[in-house]
């Protein structure tokens, strides 16, 4: 694991934590690193809230409570934004599927979704 400058913190994760159809919402985490400690925010999104702001409030709350700024903001907004609208986008997705295997694999796969992102290069 790369240290990272003690002024900035790095986003280095994206994690489904957990997965409700019911309530048409999940809850993710964001893991980052600050200094050679690493650390996480979870937050709950539903899935038909705008995915720009969710990704905004979160890097702005990481900020926050950091008091830090985050390294590369605007890729990491980026990456951040297309990863979970196409998680969301995969969830909209089992609506599709009648085959309850392939449902259960589907909700599984996305249930356990985890994502990193490329350690930081200084």
């Amino acid at each position: 694991m790369e240290i990272v400058p003690p002024n900035v913190i790095s986003v280095n994760e994206f994690k489904v934590e957990s997965l409700n159809l019911d309530k048409k919402a999940m809850a993710v985490s964001f893991g980052y690193l600050l200094g050679s400690s690493k650390a996480k925010i979870s937050k709950n999104i539903g899935l038909e809230e705008n995915t720009v702001n969710f990704v905004l409030g979160c890097l702005a709350e990481m900020k926050q409570v950091t008091g830090k700024k985050i390294e590369k903001e605007e890729e990491m907004k980026e990456k951040l934004v297309n990863t979970v609208t196409r998680v969301i986008r995969e969830v909209e997705n089992l609506k599709k599927i009648k085959d309850a295997s392939a449902y259960m694999r589907a909700f599984n796969k996305i249930h356990c979704y985890k994502i990193n992102f490329p350690e930081v290069e200084m």
